[in-house]
């Protein structure tokens, strides 16, 4: 499961947002790199009802992580802990939360240019 998700959230967090910082010397919070990837996953919600069906999150991982990914159905279920076929808000923040906290490599409670950049380069292994 994490490296699909790890692969997400990298890319996510990668992409930049309007809140994310813009230079290096700049760092997000976690709380702040979670809100931006957050942001940045719900573009998916087509029918922008504040969740993910399964076949939302199917378009984030193909259009994220690649085409490649024989495992989307299996992580879905892993996330979707209510078992309703939808990713609910604390659901996608519970696994975003877990996934920006591997960012931090320095576990200093921010993300910095060094972890943006490790992030970018291990989506694009």
């Amino acid at each position: 499961m994490s490296a699909l998700v790890l692969s997400l959230a990298a890319s996510l967090l990668a992409s930049g947002a309007e809140s994310a910082p813009a230079s290096r010397s700049q760092t997000a919070t976690l709380a702040q790199a979670t809100d931006v990837m957050r942001k940045r996953l719900m573009q998916f919600d087509d029918n922008k009802d504040g969740r993910l069906s399964r076949g939302e999150f199917e378009s984030v991982a193909a259009a994220r992580a690649g085409q490649n990914r024989p495992n989307r159905g299996k992580l879905f279920d892993r996330l979707d802990q209510n078992r309703d076929g939808q990713l609910q808000r604390e659901e996608i923040d519970r696994l975003l939360a877990a996934r920006v906290q591997r960012l931090d490599r320095n576990q200093d409670g921010q993300i910095d240019h060094g972890e943006r950049l490790a992030a970018r380069q291990g989506q694009q292994k």
